[in-house]
């Protein structure tokens, strides 16, 4: 092998890299450093998309939490908080890990006055990273790293597929068939994310979802209880919630644990009812914690039977139609379902009680 070849290859292969940073850097299909509000595309991949959203909009209120808060819309949160201008930040099936890290990128780039945060226990008992891939190089300020985003494959995809789509739709829903691109391209910033009328609520749907779960988790019952471990959900309110409320003072945070159906936390407390009692106890440490900052409010609205007895209100045992997300944001506004000193106890044993007293006569 001439040392020629050699020269002549790697050559060959630092410009053919040169020119790939360089087309990726040109489009930035993630909008990873400029924005591009003039004429967005917007992607369904939240944890490639919201990084650079975070980074380079202008906004004061972030929206936070898992697939719970993607059927909020910025345009009614600014009809309702004033002088509000939202970014949805949701990360549907999300860590508290990931919904710190795209909350650190927002805190780093705007004045944020307003933080809406869906707190799912699903999202306190999961490890840091999903099983999804996640894209840690985006979250991170190692300029180093970028090399991960401009060199990548998937970003490759996305710089492609952005340019046959300002060209014509068609042809990009075409080419992403054939290069295996499951992304969808999208304009509209205020619903983007936004699922709410793409199913069915009913109670059909949420008894056999149910049915489903109890025997998935039952082949599963080691690692749910260690995952419901209360040390596992005092260790990422600790690490992943609190120091985003502490290091911002003049934010005002409104934390709320979201309605899921009788029957989501009866799938856990009919698996053992040690994971409700872990679950119990996280919250009441929680908001002893929280009660130590004057800018955080508490809302807890597990217990209100008219919507989750209701099961004509749920997709299936977790997610809630859109009307339910309105209805908890005029709540929020308003201070209903506020957790205090005086209500804590009261919130904690309704929500035992329902679950220890449930039958499936109760539900609507």
């Amino acid at each position: 092998m001439s040392k020629n070849w050699v020269r002549n290859t790697i050559t060959y292969m630092f410009i053919f890299s040169l020119i790939l940073v360089l087309f990726n850097l040109l489009i930035d299909p993630l909008q990873f450093y400029r924005s591009k509000e003039a004429n967005s595309i917007y992607w369904t991949e939240e944890r490639w998309q919201l990084p650079g959203l975070a980074k380079n909009y202008k906004y004061n209120t972030i929206i936070l939490g898992t697939s719970m808060t993607e059927n909020f819309v910025p345009s009614e949160v600014n009809g309702i908080f004033p002088r509000a201008k939202t970014l949805k930040l949701s990360i549907a099936g999300s860590s508290a890990y990931e919904q710190n890290k795209i909350a650190e990128i927002a805190f780093q780039n705007n004045q944020i006055d307003n933080v809406i945060w869906g707190l799912d226990y699903t999202s306190l008992s999961k490890d840091d990273f999903n099983k999804e891939e996640f894209p840690a190089f985006l979250y991170d300020n190692n300029q180093a790293n970028d090399l991960k985003y401009l060199l990548n494959i998937t970003t490759i995809k996305y710089s492609i597929i952005s340019i046959l789509y300002n060209i014509t739709p068609k042809l990009a829903k075409i080419t992403s068939a054939m290069i295996d691109f499951k992304d969808a391209p999208q304009r509209d910033l205020n619903s983007l994310y936004f699922w709410g009328g793409l199913y069915t609520y009913s109670k059909e749907n949420v008894i056999a979802d149910y049915s489903r779960k109890i025997l998935e988790d039952k082949k599963n019952k080691k690692e749910l209880l260690e995952s419901f471990s209360f040390n596992r959900l005092k260790s990422s309110i600790d690490n992943n919630i609190l120091p985003i409320v502490k290091n911002n003072p003049a934010t005002h945070f409104y934390f709320y644990y979201p309605p899921y159906s009788i029957l989501m936390n009866e799938r856990f407390y009919e698996l053992d009812p040690v994971i409700v009692d872990n679950i119990i106890k996280s919250r009441e440490y929680f908001y002893s914690e929280l009660n130590k900052y004057q800018n955080a409010k508490l809302f807890d609205f597990t217990t209100d039977k008219e919507i989750t007895f209701n099961l004509n209100n749920y997709k299936d045992t977790m997610h809630h139609s859109p009307e339910i997300n309105k209805y908890i944001l005029k709540s929020l506004h308003d201070d209903r379902y506020l957790v205090t000193d005086n209500k804590l106890q009261l919130f904690l044993q309704e929500y035992r009680t329902q679950i220890k007293g449930f039958s499936m006569v109760q539900i609507n």
